[in-house]
């Protein structure tokens, strides 16, 4: 008695690293019960070196149920992921899984989520992503962040020297969610906000919210996600059961550079008016 259960497409952006989306991929085939769904997988190739653009292709022209899709142009990580959805018909699948390409699931992920049911309004879900120091980066937030800390932020993107300062002040203070963050949240949740290395879309995300908001180049997807889902009046799902390695080293303490500032700011002036409280 064979039927396929799950309909999946898996959507990753390779910039520079193809070695690691190689992985990525061996990786999705590596999941228990890979050949009893129908799974494919999307790679797209954001502007990268030509050498690790050729590379790629090499590896992946040897891979079934793998297509190499190029942008001549960097778009961007939601960009890019937006580039590759398009290639797909969504309303064909049951998810689409876009994110990192620096991901390991966990072996048991399809036998988890094919016994999963979502409610209706639940268009977006997202695993337990834990990096490889341990931290559990889902939730991001479970609840619009409170006027204190959008406050906070305002005081942080005035000026360079000031976010320096805020920086060394919270130190401590960043160390110590940092190791809270080693404990997993175990209670599956509608939240706010997801960090955004991995989500899995189910097609009603698409007709309510149409593609991703790719407004933002690299910082503040996450936010403007959770605005699209605000405005649809849709949630996002935090599931616990699914399990991910995000093969980020997570440091705090880290000061950030002027030029990371100056893209962290221009994010930050789209995303501000995106907090507002949605009850």
């Amino acid at each position: 008695y064979w039927r396929i259960i799950m309909k999946i497409a898996f959507v990753a952006v390779n910039y520079n690293n193809c070695w690691i989306t190689t992985n990525y991929v061996s990786n999705i085939k590596a999941i228990h019960g890979y050949g009893k769904h129908d799974i494919e997988i999307v790679i797209v190739d954001n502007a990268s070196q030509e050498n690790d653009y050729k590379e790629l292709k090499r590896q992946i022209e040897k891979e079934t149920d793998v297509r190499l899709v190029h942008s001549e142009q960097n778009l961007g990580y939601f960009g890019g992921l937006n580039f590759g959805i398009k290639f797909l018909n969504y309303k064909d699948y049951d998810y689409i899984i876009a994110g990192n390409n620096d991901l390991f699931f966990s072996r048991d992920f399809f036998e988890t989520l094919e016994k999963k049911k979502y409610g209706n309004k639940q268009t977006v879900i997202v695993p337990d992503l834990e990096t490889i120091s341990g931290v559990h980066q889902n939730p991001q937030f479970i609840d619009v962040p409170s006027a204190k800390r959008q406050l906070g932020y305002k005081a942080y993107y005035s000026c360079y020297l000031m976010a320096v300062v805020i920086d060394m002040l919270y130190k401590k203070k960043r160390e110590k969610r940092m190791a809270e963050k080693k404990k997993a949240d175990n209670q599956g949740k509608e939240i706010f906000q997801c960090t955004g290395a991995l989500m899995l879309f189910r097609p009603e995300f698409f007709d309510h919210c149409g593609l991703l908001d790719d407004s933002l180049f690299l910082w503040g997807e996450e936010v403007a996600l959770a605005h699209q889902l605000v405005e649809a009046g849709d949630k996002m799902y935090y599931d616990p059961d699914l399990k991910v390695i995000h093969m980020e080293n997570a440091s705090v303490g880290k000061i950030a550079s002027y030029n990371k500032f100056k893209l962290w700011k221009k994010s930050y002036m789209v995303y501000k008016d995106y907090y507002y409280d949605k009850k």
